[in-house]
């Protein structure tokens, strides 16, 4: 059942509850450090509305409970939609001769006739010359790029859309590649479904503002048309500055968060109406913590708390009202109520109450096993360095089970229990502490001897050493490369296949073709050779090499797998994230 209003969360400090009305609506703010997300997770889950989202880039983290379904796409070989092809790769608006590129377009049904076309053309016993030539020869290339990924890749001709949230995961998938599918399921949305919501991500690369790309029609018309039949954007942007203002323009609810860059502090000011006596400042935007936001709806400005999916009401209007903190680091669940009390008198309640109790706090514990082992596959790909101080913090706590100190454990359980009283025979009687202690350390693992605390043994010590000097040394030798050395290494890590000099030059740096050029790709390879990350292969072909060098230098001390791609994502997502 769709509501009408959705739940936001509370304006800050009066602690008033905020909904708003379904409608389009852009999320802005520093990755990691606003909240977005969790923003769209919460408004999605509290509309009740399915959702179609995209992961586009490695290592992203949002939307984990949703359902994955197959990438549709549709060929389209119009006009607009190959000059769009070709601006999208071109990574600039440029201009066409119409009839050049008409001719190819004509009666193509998919993009192989295109091709096929093409080829006609660059064939031709009139050969083209000039710019005409140009389009075509960028055109065959593009093409030739684009439609391997589209053949070998699993993609479907009809889109399943289920209830809830449905992700569609576009990795593997190149730039151009994920704007073609993108531009597809808006279509197709727009077309034969009803009641959808459809996340934009990352709406600078999708919908940018100086060139063109093959989404930004189908968003245009998804935005103008889609509300009629329930159907919103939900467009997920760090910030305004390279967003394509015409699709802005069309958006009614903007929620806006966290940002540090001048301009882009400006740009969400000028958002915000209100005279000057009302309307927030730059310190304001600047200073505003995870999960704060600056509502702008129908000409009204709220400061919000936004409520995450899963916490309590009561929580997080406390939060917004300042009587309870913003969670600093990870959103942990609330801890559970007491254990309800059986109905019972004299020892039998007492032993009711005991079992009660000790069922409670073995539930108790569960819960922060199973909350510790998300957080630790999730916090190597997390680039937040309060969160990972806590993770720190919580591992030195309770992860090492063959380390754990039972009088801390003893402290911790009955620091949770000590106010239960209950009464027997008319006196009042206190839960055996001591009792309830001791069933807890059955629970734990038993090893050897009486000791109240389980060592580990020195050589594991020093293999976990080594583990961590291998980790640091190769994190430390890639934080070391420059920009344009980091951008190439991403690329090849990103391809997965054999790159040459060429490639590089125009498709990763997007260089003049050039001796320069050339020569400053050589410097670079030259530069990822040194550290290993990078190798030559036969016909002066290069190769990522990065998990091989985390493989040899952390394998000679019995590096698990996990650990292997732990320290592989860690490089990946926290130090080559440009």
């Amino acid at each position: 059942m769709k509501t009408n209003k959705i739940k936001l969360g509370y304006e800050i400090p009066t602690g008033e509850e905020i909904s708003i009305e379904p409608s389009h609506l852009l999320v802005t703010g520093i990755t990691q450090r606003s909240g977005k997300t969790t923003t769209l997770e919460a408004l999605i889950n509290r509309s009740k509305s399915k959702a179609v989202v995209f992961k586009t880039k490695i290592g992203e983290q949002s939307f984990e409970d949703g359902r994955k379904i197959q990438p549709f796409f549709r060929e389209r070989t119009d006009y607009w939609f190959v000059k769009a092809l070709i601006e999208s790769y071109a990574k600039d608006k440029i201009s066409i001769e119409k009839g050049t590129l008409m001719t190819v377009c004509k009666d193509a049904k998919t993009l192989a006739d295109v091709q096929r076309n093409v080829e006609a053309k660059l064939n031709s016993k009139k050969p083209l010359s000039g710019w005409n030539l140009e389009i075509i020869t960028r055109l065959h290339y593009y093409l030739s790029e684009l439609l391997p990924q589209i053949e070998k890749t699993n993609v479907s001709s009809k889109l399943e859309i289920n209830e809830g949230v449905n992700i569609i995961d576009l990795i593997e998938f190149s730039l151009e590649a994920q704007s073609l599918i993108i531009q597809a399921v808006a279509t197709e949305i727009l077309n034969k479904h009803r009641g959808v919501i459809l996340v934009i991500p990352e709406a600078w690369k999708f919908l940018p503002q100086t060139r063109n790309n093959p989404c930004k029609l189908a968003v245009e018309s998804y935005i103008r048309q889609g509300a009629a039949n329930r159907n919103f954007i939900y467009i997920d942007s760090q910030d305004m500055a390279n967003v394509d203002k015409t699709l802005l323009k069309q958006i009614t609810t903007w929620v806006l968060g966290y940002q540090t860059e001048r301009n882009e502090v400006a740009h969400t000011l000028d958002q915000i109406p209100g005279n000057k006596k009302v309307k927030p400042t730059a310190n304001d935007i600047m200073s505003l913590d995870i999960g704060q936001f600056f509502l702008v709806s129908n000409r009204n400005v709220a400061k919000v708390y936004v409520q995450p999916s899963w916490m309590r009401d009561d929580v997080a209007k406390d939060i917004s009202t300042g009587q309870k903190k913003i969670p600093e680091t990870i959103h942990f669940k609330e801890p559970l109520p007491a254990p309800e009390l059986p109905a019972r008198t004299g020892k039998d309640r007492m032993d009711a109450i005991h079992s009660a109790t000790l069922e409670k706090v073995q539930s108790w514990i569960e819960e922060i096993r199973a909350d510790f082992n998300t957080r630790i596959e999730i916090n190597a790909r997390i680039n937040d360095e309060r969160i990972r101080a806590l993770h720190e913090m919580y591992q030195k706590e309770i992860a090492d089970i063959h380390n754990i100190n039972i009088d801390r454990i003893a402290t911790l359980v009955v620091a949770r229990i000590k106010n239960i009283q209950v009464e027997a025979g008319g006196s009042t009687g206190i839960v055996n502490k001591g009792e309830i202690i001791e069933e807890i350390i059955r629970m734990l693992p038993q090893g050897g001897g009486t000791g109240a605390v389980y060592n580990v043994s020195p050589i594991d010590k020093i293999k976990k050493s080594f583990l961590i000097e291998a980790k640091d040394k190769i994190i430390k030798e890639v934080k070391a490369l420059g920009p344009s050395e980091r951008k190439v290494l991403k690329y090849m890590e990103s391809k997965g296949s054999d790159v040459i000099n060429g490639e590089i030059v125009e498709k990763c740096l997007y260089l003049s073709a050039g001796g320069t050029s050339t020569n400053k790709v050589g410097a670079i390879f030259k530069a990822l050779l040194s550290i290993e990350t990078i190798e030559k292969t036969a016909g002066s072909r290069y190769r990522a090499a990065l998990k091989k060098l985390i493989t040899k230098m952390m394998g000679n001390h019995q590096a698990t797998e996990k650990e292997i791609d732990d320290t592989y994502n860690h490089i990946m997502f926290e130090i080559l994230e440009a």
